[in-house]
């Protein structure tokens, strides 16, 4: 994926209308990240928080081909904003302790998804 692709299909102008709505995205490539989420350990919303898990596993594959250090910080900004906010509306501003639950299990995936990654050969 090269980070064209991630944004390739937006008509927005502003890269932070074309980050979200790429972050909300319900492509076909989310389905190569159904072994690592499918198994998520969450209570529900389970299949909003798959699919959660998908975007943020494809949002880290997309910053490791990015090389800019300068893109990877406002892309990072955008990303905490947009995991932000899609927990507190499924759970709420004042559900602290569920937000922060759902947060490291996408944590935990992204650490497992990282120390594979780390491992395949070139």
């Amino acid at each position: 994926m090269s980070s064209r692709k991630l944004f390739s299909n937006s008509s927005k102008e502003l890269f932070s209308e074309k980050f979200y709505e790429a972050m909300n995205n319900d492509s076909s490539d989310l389905s190569k990240y159904d072994h690592e989420c499918n198994e998520i350990i969450v209570y529900n919303p389970k299949d909003v928080m798959i699919k959660i898990c998908k975007n943020y596993l494809r949002y880290i594959e997309y910053c490791k081909l990015l090389n800019d250090d300068n893109s990877l910080y406002k892309d990072s900004v955008f990303f905490n904003y947009w995991l932000y906010g899609v927990l507190t509306h499924i759970y709420g501003f004042n559900s602290t302790e569920q937000i922060r639950t759902r947060f490291s299990a996408l944590q935990l995936k992204w650490i497992n998804f990282d120390y594979r990654r780390i491992n395949e050969p070139y």
